[in-house]
């Protein structure tokens, strides 16, 4: 089959209870059943391209910040006197600051902090395996 093939059919979404109904006789298939099928179809099809674009986006942001965050105690960034805040995230990732304190609080990063300090790589790493696991592996 060619990619072109599939543009000569029409595809629906017929509950199994009413495809049983009409395979065995019982029911007879109308214009209106043929109409709500094909919605509930293309509804579904919308509803599967919205939550991979919303995955995809959550994976790009959470990657962004974990990156600022390794360059930032890693010491790539010159500022290590200074604690790191949620605005400072916000510039270094280069997300939004209510992006960035989203983050910061569903991840607990305040409890994160010396331990990024102190043992840095391994803390690093562990945060990720840790926290970030479910985003980075979503896609």
């Amino acid at each position: 089959m060619k990619k072109q093939d599939y543009k000569d059919y029409i595809y629906l979404r017929i509950p199994k209870e009413e495809y049983e109904a009409i395979f065995q006789g019982k029911k007879k298939v109308t214009k209106n059943n043929i109409e709500e099928w094909r919605f509930n179809y293309e509804l579904k099809q919308s509803k599967k391209n919205t939550k991979r674009a919303n995955e995809i986006k959550k994976y790009k942001t959470a990657k962004k910040i974990y990156e600022a965050l390794e360059n930032y105690y890693l010491n790539l960034f010159t500022s290590e006197e200074e604690n790191l805040t949620i605005y400072k995230l916000a510039k270094l990732a280069r997300v939004s600051y209510q992006t960035a304190k989203k983050f910061w609080q569903t991840h607990n990063l305040s409890s994160w902090e010396q331990n990024f300090k102190y043992k840095k790589q391994e803390a690093l790493h562990d945060f990720k395996i840790i926290e970030l696991t479910k985003e980075l592996i979503a896609i």
